[in-house]
């Protein structure tokens, strides 16, 4: 028996250190941790994006709300600054007929679950185009998942601003909710079920863990390719099983509304154009394909629609006046998106006809309004 469990022991060593020489010598040829985006901290002073030069797949599942004829397998791709934008951005210097146009927000801005190019900000673009003829406008979508007022200032202060800017659209206000509501200035990650997760996380920290992972998962580990599920309908089964929690009696909301007002400081005094839109949401709404794919949690406590639309219809008032004190044109997107699977996969994420409406409202609104018109004609007559 000693005899056995000595060559057992010997056996184990060689393959601990067989291990460690292989890990070694894959090092040298790695390849990319899957779960690499998701590692990446938002809560720093200095407030990252997505991945620079990555290239995003995401596999949308079947049955999602508005999806029906859509790609199941969508693309995502950054540019050198992390944004979803096709041209890397390495100068703040521009042509003379460019007019530069940042779309600012969370997911609802970010829109993962849509092909390049399907983006509200990308179809605004192509849109603007079409309409504006002998104008060069470029919109670049700087959305990131999870951002808030907070967020979005520090992205603003330490990068937009010095990428010669003529116009910010924010398309802002759940996230700003999330917040109050938790009385916090930071998101909370959810915690749904990740055993699988967890255990893949650790995992894939090694060359061996990855190659193994991209075996099961048949899938060709390209350096700069990343795959993951949209998982839906898990996380809205998930919530549905939740308990509801008795909603705060009072939300505060000064940090987003002195958010939004340093915002609007920083733009008047670069002389950078700003518009405002509303946050559009689905909660609260008589529509059976969406009752199914609810998925919002805050703070890890699941909420009534009932209130959580009637605080972000107090929100969205919010920022809808303080607009109107500086002047500031806004679109009350709840107003202007019927809230059903017609624009929706789930709480308030666009699907692509909602990607597409949002854009048209946007192009409508600068079709006839004099806000842009001027600084438009001003830029291609100069003199």
């Amino acid at each position: 028996m000693k005899k056995l469990l000595k060559v057992l022991l010997i056996n184990l060593i060689f393959l601990i250190v067989g291990l460690f020489v292989i890990e070694g010598i894959l090092t040298f040829y790695p390849i990319r941790d899957p779960f690499k985006q998701e590692k990446i901290s938002t809560r720093y002073y200095f407030t990252p994006t997505k991945l620079p030069k990555e290239q995003f797949t995401i596999t949308i599942e079947d049955q999602l709300p508005g999806f029906k004829n859509y790609d199941k397998q969508v693309t995502v791709t950054t540019n050198n600054l992390g944004f979803r934008y096709q041209e890397d951005l390495y100068t703040n210097k521009k042509s003379d007929d460019e007019f530069r146009i940042f779309a600012i927000g969370g997911s609802t801005t970010e829109c993962s679950f849509l092909n390049d190019g399907d983006d509200w900000p990308s179809l605004l673009a192509k849109q603007m185009n079409d309409v504006f003829l002998g104008k060069n406008i470029s919109v670049i979508n700087t959305g990131q998942s999870g951002h808030n007022i907070s967020d979005h200032l520090h992205l603003v202060i330490q990068q937009l601003i010095h990428l010669n800017p003529d116009l910010f659209i924010v398309y802002a206000g759940v996230n700003d909710l999330y917040a109050s509501i938790t009385k916090s200035t930071s998101q909370n990650k959810s915690t749904y079920p990740l055993k699988v997760r967890g255990e893949l996380l650790l995992l894939t920290e090694t060359q061996i863990g990855r190659r193994l992972y991209y075996l099961v998962k048949g899938m060709n580990p390209n350096p700069y390719h990343i795959t993951a599920e949209t998982n839906q309908q898990n996380r809205a089964a998930i919530v549905s099983e939740m308990a509801f929690t008795n909603f705060p009696e009072e939300l505060n909301f000064d940090y987003s509304l002195n958010g939004l007002e340093a915002l609007i400081g920083i733009c008047k005094a670069l002389n950078i154009k700003l518009v405002f839109l509303s946050q559009a949401v689905s909660w609260d709404e008589k529509d059976t394909d969406l009752d199914s794919w609810q998925t919002s949690i805050f703070g890890n406590a699941r909420y009534r629609e009932k209130d959580l639309r009637r605080a972000m219809d107090e929100l969205n008032a919010h920022n809808i006046s303080l607009c109107n004190k500086h002047n500031i044109p806004y679109i009350n997107m709840q107003q202007e998106l019927t809230p059903n699977s017609d624009n929706f996969f789930d709480d308030m994420h666009l699907n692509y006809q909602g990607s597409n409406n949002l854009s048209e409202v946007l192009l409508q609104f600068f079709e006839k309004n004099d806000y842009l018109l001027n600084s438009l004609n001003k830029q291609a007559n100069p003199n």
